[in-house]
């Protein structure tokens, strides 16, 4: 006769086993959330996955995604050490705050789980502690954390913690596996077991640069899961948001509509798409990237208009000692063979300093495509007086394209020659041309 007790464990391991590989439906069951599908997809992969990435735009609830996993994997696996880290301690807590002020109150059986008495959330020690010696711990993503173990590691918004941090002290935590006792296996069969259930690694952010280690990270998992690996990346716009009443369409219209909305960041943060060059381009983003010091452009007057008129983005006023170069690689009309053959200009504020050197600061650039020279020539004088430059730099090699018109006349009268030294050495050190100090009339390199 089977015992009572046999019969209970019997079953129990039937229903842990199929809530093991519907994770999905263990949220329905037993945390009484009624999940979106595409949320249920999420939690089903997170759970298969040894390696993880979620890359999803603001609004779409990724640390309440975060909270039921880390419930489920804490209930369903028992003496479980979960480890939340993020670039900012409070991003972290606020999964463990999910968990107690949203999911708790809609589960009976979850809040059964949870031992109060070693429960603690606050500044310093963060943990939600279960009754079958499971935990959910917060971290710090810093040197500190070393003596911390885990067999699940969250990475939030992991873009914001540095590389260095998670190689040398987050990804060491997963030295352990989770050991249950097995006691009726020989050891050979519990760690043929143990085998079976890996350490895994959860990240989830916004997008960001693509010359940032984040993405390279991405695209590794992206390319093992081609392989056949278990593992896992997808991308998650704000349509999904909308689609799914997570958002609203006037959050997102407003938002656009803002006098300073940001594209690129809309981009990144919404749109889950990460920025930086595309493949064949002949300067790569990064070496463009770290030279980027300019808070606000220069734009022309007719520019600014539309934006305002901003005080912080019209043509200010020159400083004491301040130079301004007009610099031009003139093109001729685009072509079949051509499409990329566009003049381009330049504006260059060279800003003099204590040493007598110069900083040199690209604060507009404008390409033209398809006019002819006389068109290049009209728009070249006009900013030539607007920017109230000191000197004009024309690139005119290789295809005898001249601008027509007086525009030569006049710079060369009002722009002079470089003829002292320190002029030349400005020119020289700003690194905008070293051709530009021989030119007389700064008409040809």
């Amino acid at each position: 006769m089977i015992n009572i007790d046999d019969q209970i464990l019997e079953c129990a391991a039937e229903w842990i086993a199929f809530y093991r590989a519907n994770p999905h439906r263990f949220a329905k069951d037993y945390l009484h959330l009624d999940l979106r599908a595409f949320q249920q997809e999420l939690i089903y992969m997170m759970n298969w996955s040894e390696k993880s990435s979620v890359i999803a735009a603001r609004g779409l609830g990724k640390s309440y995604l975060l909270a039921i996993y880390c419930v489920i994997r804490a209930i369903l696996y028992p003496g479980s050490k979960i480890v939340i880290a993020a670039g900012v301690r409070s991003q972290s807590i606020n999964v463990l705050d999910k968990i107690m002020l949203e999911l708790k109150p809609e589960s009976p059986e979850l809040a059964a789980e949870i031992n109060e008495k070693e429960t603690t959330l606050n500044g310093t020690r963060a943990q939600i502690v279960f009754k079958n010696t499971s935990y959910i711990k917060v971290v710090t993503a810093a040197d500190s954390s070393r003596s911390n173990r885990a067999n699940i590691l969250v990475l939030d918004e992991f873009r914001m913690i540095s590389k260095d941090v998670i190689d040398t002290v987050l990804r060491k935590f997963l030295t352990q596996q989770r050991t249950p006792r097995y006691s009726e296996l020989s050891l050979v069969e519990r760690k043929a077991a143990w085998d079976k259930e890996p350490n895994a690694t959860l990240a989830c952010t916004s997008a960001w640069y693509a010359e940032h280690w984040s993405y390279q990270y991405c695209l590794d998992i992206f390319n093992a899961m081609l392989e056949g690996k278990r593992q896992f990346i997808c991308g998650l716009p704000y349509q999904i948001s909308l689609k799914e009443g997570l958002i609203a369409p006037n959050a997102i219209r407003s938002e656009i509509e803002e006098t300073d909305f940001n594209e690129l960041r809309f981009m990144m943060e919404y749109e889950a798409i990460w920025y930086g060059a595309t493949d064949g381009s002949f300067f790569d983003y990064n070496s463009i990237a770290k030279n980027r010091r300019i808070k606000y452009p220069m734009l022309p007057n007719n520019v600014a208009m539309k934006l305002n008129n901003s005080k912080t983005l019209r043509i200010q006023p020159k400083a004491n000692g301040e130079k301004r170069i007009l610099s031009a690689d003139i093109a001729l009309m685009s072509s079949g063979k051509n499409k990329n053959d566009a003049t381009a200009i330049f504006i260059n504020q060279l800003m003099p300093t204590k040493a007598g050197r110069y900083v040199s600061n690209i604060v507009y650039t404008e390409n033209c495509e398809g006019l002819r020279t006389d068109a290049q020539a009209l728009i070249i004088r006009r900013l030539f007086d607007e920017y109230d430059c000191d000197y004009l730099v024309l690139d005119t090699n290789g295809r005898n394209a001249r601008p027509c018109g007086d525009t030569r006349d006049r710079s060369a009268e009002r722009a002079g020659t470089l003829r002292c030294e320190p002029e030349r050495k400005a020119i020289r050190n700003s690194l905008v041309t070293r051709n530009a100090y021989e030119l007389k009339l700064f008409y040809r390199i």
